[in-house]
């Protein structure tokens, strides 16, 4: 059996910040399409989404451990999307 979730239905949480490396490093253009869009700022991947969760539930891998998933609605859409438990956190009120 899984551990006790880490999330309740209702909370809101965020995604995790991702890794320094991906933050800074993501430009996966040609270097000719760089070259070409020289002028134009590049992407910025460091916004994390905020949302409610909806659902909860257990899923097991082949190896036989269990992991929770929640069904997170996102601010702004009107569908849930499945994530794991660690990519989310309580929200940070600001």
């Amino acid at each position: 059996m899984a551990s006790a979730p880490t999330f309740n239905i209702g909370d809101r949480v965020q995604e995790r910040r991702k890794a320094p490396s991906i933050q800074n490093n993501r430009d996966f253009r040609s270097p000719k399409t760089r070259y070409t869009e020289r002028g134009n700022s590049r992407p910025v991947f460091v916004a994390r989404r905020k949302g409610t969760i909806m659902n909860r539930h257990v899923e097991v891998n082949r190896a036989g451990k269990s992991y929770w998933h929640y069904e997170v609605q996102y601010d702004g859409t009107n569908r849930t999307e499945k994530r794991a438990q660690g990519v989310l956190k309580l929200l940070e009120e600001e």
